[in-house]
């Protein structure tokens, strides 16, 4: 079962790789497509080696390698979703910055019929 954790190795090392690449705003669909393929390869992978009882983080030679890879993985998974996320709340951002200038009366305060300025 050796070839299986060289395969999972093999794997995680490409998939390492290819987070390591920053896509631009144009191929980041095409980038988490592959992402996925890879990261459902991995899993697949995984998967295999647990019917046959195999931990590849503590069975075999390249654990520890396993170890710092996979936790560089986590890490920029972690900073690709941070990139996305800030990414949506700017377009949330400019999409209500947009209504505000095509609807500037619509945010304005009423209560009872009465209009409230804010100045006091």
């Amino acid at each position: 079962m050796s070839e299986g954790l060289d395969h999972f190795l093999q794997n995680s090392m490409e998939l390492l790789k290819y987070l390591k690449r920053t896509p631009d705003l144009e191929e980041r669909s095409q980038y988490i497509t592959k992402l996925n393929e890879l990261l459902n390869q991995r899993v697949n992978i995984a998967k295999g080696l647990k019917e046959h009882n195999i931990n590849p983080f503590v069975d075999g030679e390249n654990h520890e390698l396993l170890l710092k890879i996979d936790r560089n993985i986590t890490t920029n998974l972690i900073e690709l979703r941070d990139c996305i996320k800030s990414d949506i709340l700017h377009l949330k951002k400019m999409k209500q910055d947009e209504i505000k200038y095509l609807d500037p009366y619509n945010q304005i305060n009423y209560n009872n019929g009465i209009y409230y300025d804010g100045k006091k």
